[in-house]
């Protein structure tokens, strides 16, 4: 939640939260990485098929996170 709700703000709060919750919730929701988290792993980044990403991708029914 941004501490000041102006547009910017929002904004801002809604990348970091994406980029923080890049490593799993990307890869189930869309079935990717997003580059940045691509970019900040570096040679740790994970390394999978695209056929892996599409299983990993799948749609769902259901999501919750306990954040």
């Amino acid at each position: 939640m941004p501490v000041i709700e102006t547009p910017e703000h929002i904004a801002v709060a809604r990348t970091a939260v994406r980029e923080e919750n890049a490593m799993f919730l990307t890869a189930v929701m869309e079935g990717r990485y997003t580059d940045g988290y691509l970019v900040r792993e570096g040679k740790n980044a994970p390394r999978v098929a695209a056929s892996d990403m599409a299983t990993i991708g799948s749609p769902l029914d259901f999501v919750a996170l306990n954040i």
